[in-house]
C-alpha cells in the first residue's frame, strides 16, 4: 500500500474583525463586513480624505467622474460570489472623501503626448516632466492625502519596456515613497473604463481609503508568531523568444498588520508550464 498525501488541503476563510473592541462586528467577506460594520479604524481614523489630482488636459474630467461615482450608489453589473453593490465612500468608511484645493489638482502640458511620439527616449521625457510636477505637488503635501494620477491611453506604449527592466508604475510608486506621498495610478484603458462600475469603486474605494491611513479590516484571530505571505508572479518574454518568470512576494506581514515587505525576483529555475502556471 502506497501512502500519498492529499494533492491539496482546502481552509476555511478566516474571519476578518472590522472594529477593534466589538467581537460580534466580524466576516469572512471583507465587502460585505465593511458594509454592515464600516471600518476597523472608524473609531480613531476621522476624515475628510483629500484627493490631489494629476492628470493629462482634457483627461481631469474623467478623474472627477471617478470621484463623483466614489460619493453615489453603484450597482454591481456582473452577479458572483464576491461582488456587492457599492453604497457610496461615506456609507462604507464613515467619513468623507473630497478634492483637494486647487494648486493640488494639476493638469500636465497638452503637448506632452507629441513630445512622447516625437522623441527617441519617450520614457526619459514621461519621468522627467512627472517628477517635476510630482515635485510641485509635494510642496503642499500638508493639503492632501492621496496623490490620483491618470495614465492615459496615449501613454501606455511608453510606460514599460522589458529589455530595459523599466516600469512607470513601479518607478513613479517609487519617486512618490521618497516623498512620503501616497499614490493611486489609475489607468484610462484600465479602472476608468472597466464596465462593472462598482467593482472599480470597491477597488479604488478600499485603496484610497488605506493609503489615507485608515485600517479597513484586520485578521479577527490568530497566532502572533504567524507570518501571512502573498504570492504572485508575473510571465515576460525573455531573450530568444523564452519565457521568463517573475517571482513577487509580497504582503509579508505578522498578525497585526505591521512588517510589510515586497520582494521581486527573476525566477531562473522555474521550467515548464501546467494550466498557465510556471512550475
Amino acid at each position: 500500500m502506497i501512502s500519498e498525501l492529499p494533492a491539496h488541503i482546502k481552509l476555511a476563510e478566516p474571519k476578518l474583525a472590522f472594529h477593534p473592541s466589538f467581537e460580534d462586528s466580524t466576516d469572512i467577506h471583507p465587502l460585505r463586513g465593511l458594509s454592515k460594520f464600516g471600518p476597523y479604524s472608524q473609531s480613531f481614523f476621522s476624515g475628510p480624505i483629500r484627493i490631489a489630482t494629476l492628470a493629462p488636459v482634457g483627461k481631469t474630467g474623467l478623474v472627477n467622474q471617478l470621484m463623483r461615482d466614489l460619493k453615489r450608489t453603484v450597482q454591481v453589473r456582473k452577479q458572483a460570489d464576491f461582488s456587492i453593490d457599492w453604497p457610496s465612500f461615506e456609507t462604507i468608511f464613515r467619513i468623507q472623501i473630497e478634492p483637494a484645493p486647487q494648486e493640488c489638482r494639476v493638469e500636465l502640458p497638452d503637448d506632452l503626448t507629441s513630445r512622447l511620439r516625437s522623441t527617441d527616449n519617450p520614457a526619459s521625457v514621461l519621468i522627467e516632466v512627472l517628477e517635476g510636477y510630482i515635485r510641485e505637488i509635494a510642496e503642499s503635501r500638508y493639503k492632501f492625502d492621496v496623490l490620483l494620477l491618470l495614465i492615459p491611453k496615449e501613454w501606455e506604449a511608453f510606460s514599460s519596456n522589458y529589455e530595459t527592466n523599466f516600469d512607470l508604475h513601479d518607478h513613479l510608486k517609487a519617486v512618490c515613497a521618497v516623498r512620503k506621498i501616497p499614490i493611486q495610478i489609475l489607468k484610462e484603458s484600465g479602472a476608468i473604463s472597466f464596465y462593472d462600475r462598482a467593482s472599480v469603486m470597491w477597488r479604488v474605494g478600499v485603496a484610497l481609503y488605506a493609503k489615507a491611513g485608515g485600517i479597513p479590516w484586520k485578521i479577527a484571530t490568530g497566532d502572533n508568531d504567524t507570518a501571512h505571505i502573498g504570492l504572485s508572479y508575473a510571465l515576460r518574454p525573455g531573450q530568444n523568444g523564452e519565457t521568463e518568470f517573475v517571482t513577487c512576494c509580497s504582503q509579508v506581514f505578522d498578525n497585526e498588520g505591521s512588517g510589510l515587505e515586497f520582494v521581486a525576483y527573476n525566477t531562473d529555475e522555474a521550467e515548464g508550464m501546467r494550466r498557465g502556471n510556471p512550475f
